[in-house]
Order: C-alpha cells, then structure tokens, then sequence
C-alpha cells in the first residue's frame, strides 16, 4: 500500500530490481541521501532529492564487493552475482 507521495522504478525482471535494490541500500548511497535530504522534514525524501541520484554514478561507484556486504547485511540469502550486476549496468546504460 502506498500513499500519494510514493516514488517507485518499475523493472521487467527480478534480478534488474534486486540489482537496484542492493545499489539504493549500499552504505554509500544511504549516506549521500542523508547527506542531501532535510531529516527533520516532515517528507525528506522529495522528489527533487532523489533526482539527484543517478544509476550511472551509482554503478561506478559501488563495487561488487560493496554489493555482497550490503546482501549479507539483512541477511538476505546470497544470489547477486556479477552477470546480474552487468546486465543491470548494461541496461541502465541502454536507458541511457
């Protein structure tokens, strides 16, 4: 259930969303959504903040290895592996 001031990217496959999911849950991305967003607002995650997020960069920036600790983090059982992470690159990369 979502309310009026819900964002969402919609993907064709699993794999591409649990790809982004493990990019927009990184410690780095997390900390630069902090970094940018008013926390004491009432809605801080606005629309204009996540503009400011981009695949591309997220994509250069976080490694592999980054992406398996952020799995194991919430004890998610392991199943990213580099060819999903490729893909996902190689779709964003088509997007754009």
């Amino acid at each position: 259930m979502t309310d009026d001031t819900s964002y969402f990217i919609g993907f064709e496959q699993y794999d591409e969303a649990y790809v982004a999911m493990l990019y927009l849950n990184s410690p780095r991305v997390r900390t630069f959504l902090k970094s940018v967003a008013f926390q004491d607002a009432k809605r801080p995650y606005t629309k204009k903040v996540l503009s400011r997020m981009s695949f591309d960069k997220i994509i250069k920036t976080i490694t592999m290895d980054e992406l398996l600790k952020t799995e194991q983090a919430p004890n998610l059982k392991p199943k990213v592996t580099a060819s999903m992470v490729e893909s996902f690159a190689q779709l964003v990369a088509d997007k754009n």
